[in-house]
């Protein structure tokens, strides 16, 4: 039931015209996957009578729920010779002014006409992801700039990672005067994010999933529109590991620790390096591994596609969206215990005519609940057919009788299959709303009598899964990662009064 790699089943949509583009396409799917990326989207503007080409939209759209994710991709080579300032405002102009006048009718044609976005330049094949209503959409602009790399790095003499450094006392056409530097690169309006090669691959590959990445844009944009504080970091890479190794008073990770009262931040280099090299990191992603079981589950119920049974059964993914989309929310911490119990579920012996039932949810997503249910073909069904009827009316009833346990869940998500190996298995996914009206008294008393009538999740044949993990596993003799007291000592001294900067101050020290 899960392939070891699944991302080449989907072929959805263009993967990308350029290498750069393809290059992005590729990452993205492995963060978001299949069913919600889609390169070289287009428009009808400009069509006549349904004649002739689209225009394109972007290079790159991720719809996912009210999220709508909008790359523009632009390589330009840096100007070898000549002033360093006039190189680098050409650049900039040709990479990043250039990205912005995209996300910025990207965004606005989406807002007004989110009924006319097309997969193809033909404009034959419409966007096949429903858009939320334009008011409650969350748009995250990002502007992939290649080609400054080599340019930077050797400027600052191979010492620093070759990233584009950030201070937002630039502003707007500043830029042109400060190279290798990025700040606020809108006056007004929308946030700008701008990643380059080094960048682009911390940020998706650090934060893998559509979950973990908002989060990380929404709260790094939090911190560099700060209207009293003035923020310069080495390069991205330094605030994703300063995001990754602190967390609020939810549990959830931020920019923690910086008082009211500071009116600079100053992230030098050196942070993304020790992150990376620390036994703990690695330990996570080892730790991690398990996880991408669940991201091949999505990818592959995504190929399979299947609504339906028999001859009526058609290949749409986009009618399971819904479902696939509960399952593609979670973050990665979560699909590391989930995948774990999933794997376990569907290992399990389970001879014909028996089932096993496990019931949990991920302790970071509490609201979610889980119902894995393996059941083998059993004799007394004559057909397949029969087989995943019956295996589906079962799902069903599982998912109600799991409210009464799972009592602070406001879904319920349901996956039914046959044990790991079976030659030719199948999948049923339900997803069940199980808050406010959709759930009363009504609703329990038929959960009961299931429960009795079924013996679905009685005492004593409850297989419940909730586990706690560590992000980042403790390791022999080495302290937890952000929590040493020399640890605490150099995050303090580093944020104590030398991050108060003028905000007056354009030009960043040397990079170390």
């Amino acid at each position: 039931p899960m392939p070891d790699s699944a991302a080449e089943e989907v072929p959805l949509n263009s993967e990308g015209f350029t290498a750069s583009e393809r290059y992005l396409t590729r990452l993205a799917k492995k963060s978001f996957l299949s069913l919600w990326s889609y390169s070289n989207t287009f428009t009808d503007e400009g069509r006549a009578s349904g004649k002739g080409d689209g225009k394109e939209l972007c290079d790159l759209l991720v719809v996912f729920d009210r999220d709508v994710l909008v790359f523009s991709d632009k390589h330009c080579e840096f100007p070898a010779a000549g002033d360093l300032k006039i190189s680098w405002a050409r650049w900039y102009r040709r990479a990043v002014d250039k990205s912005v006048r995209q996300l910025l009718g990207a965004k606005s044609w989406i807002t007004r006409f989110p009924n006319r976005v097309f997969l193809d330049r033909s404009c034959q094949r419409r966007f096949p992801i429903d858009l939320a209503p334009s008011e409650s959409l969350r748009f995250h602009l990002v502007a992939v700039t290649r080609g400054a790399y080599a340019a930077c790095s050797s400027h600052f003499a191979g010492q620093s990672t070759g990233s584009l450094m950030i201070n937002t006392s630039v502003v707007g056409a500043e830029h042109h005067a400060h190279p290798f530097t990025i700040g606020r690169v809108l006056p007004q309006g929308p946030f700008i994010h701008v990643l380059d090669e080094l960048t682009l691959d911390v940020v998706l590959r650090e934060l893998d999933t559509i979950r973990d990445l908002v989060d990380y844009l929404e709260r790094k944009e939090t911190l560099l529109t700060h209207p009293h504080r003035s923020v310069m970091a080495s390069g991205e890479e330094q605030l994703v590991a300063m995001y990754l190794t602190r967390t609020d008073d939810t549990g959830h990770h931020n920019f923690a620790g910086i008082r009211d009262d500071v009116d600079g931040v100053y992230v030098e280099e050196g942070h993304w390096e020790d992150f990376i090299r620390n036994p703990q990191y690695l330990a996570k992603k080892k730790a991690d591994e398990k996880s991408y079981a669940w991201d091949r589950l999505i990818e592959h119920l995504t190929a399979r596609g299947e609504v339906g049974l028999g001859d009526e059964a058609t290949r749409d993914p986009t009618a399971m969206e819904p479902a696939l989309r509960v399952l593609a929310s979670e973050p990665r911490l979560a699909r590391r215990q989930l995948a774990d119990q999933l794997v376990d579920a569907m290992s399990r012996t389970v001879a014909p005519g028996d089932r096993f039932l496990r019931l949990g949810f991920a302790k970071q997503t509490p609201d979610t609940a889980y119902v894995f249910l393996i059941l083998p073909w059993p004799p007394f069904f004559k057909t397949y057919s029969e087989y995943r009827e019956g295996r589906r009316a079962m799902l069903l009833a599982s998912c109600k009788v799991a409210r009464l346990r799972a009592t602070s869940a406001v879904r319920i998500l349901g996956l039914a299959t046959e044990p790991l190996g079976t030659r030719g298995a199948t999948e049923d996914l339900v997803l069940l709303s199980v808050q406010g009206d959709a759930w009363g008294e009504e609703q329990e008393r038929e959960a009961r009598d299931l429960q009795r009538g079924a013996s679905i999740l009685l005492d004593e044949t409850v297989q419940y899964f909730e586990r706690h993990d560590d992000e980042y596993p403790a390791v022999p003799k080495v302290p937890p990662l952000g929590t040493s007291p020399s640890a605490r000592l150099l995050q303090r001294a580093r944020l104590r009064n030398l991050e108060k900067l003028s905000r007056k101050r354009k030009q960043p020290p040397r990079r170390k």
